[in-house]
């Protein structure tokens, strides 16, 4: 079900996007090439099998080992993609126009 989802939920998201426990990476190809992607997660396996991915995604990512639980945002980002995908797709509440704020995303590894 999220695989039909993720691109429709992601298509339209511009600016800086933190993605914490990007896992392996699932989202990345789906967003736009202007897109500029912080991904933090805890385990170096994980984000080695994002890493190798990197070849189809189309924006710029930067990938970290982190507890993202203390990280702090050292500038505004316009998407922080966490959480279930179904609430925001149904509703559609997320506005890529805002400097900061927050929308739900496809889960990793679905």
């Amino acid at each position: 079900m999220y695989r039909l989802w993720r691109p429709q939920l992601l298509q339209d998201v511009r600016g800086e996007v933190l993605e914490p426990g990007v896992g392996t990476g699932h989202n990345l190809e789906f967003y736009d090439p202007s897109v500029r992607v912080t991904g933090v997660d805890l385990s170096p396996v994980m984000l080695r099998r994002a890493q190798a991915k990197l070849g189809r995604v189309r924006c710029a990512v930067g990938l970290r080992v982190d507890d993202a639980t203390r990280q702090r945002a050292l500038r505004p980002f316009r998407l922080l993609s966490s959480g279930s995908m179904g609430h925001a797709l149904m509703e559609k509440r997320f506005n890529t126009s805002r400097r900061s704020q927050a929308c739900a995303s496809p889960r990793h590894g679905t």
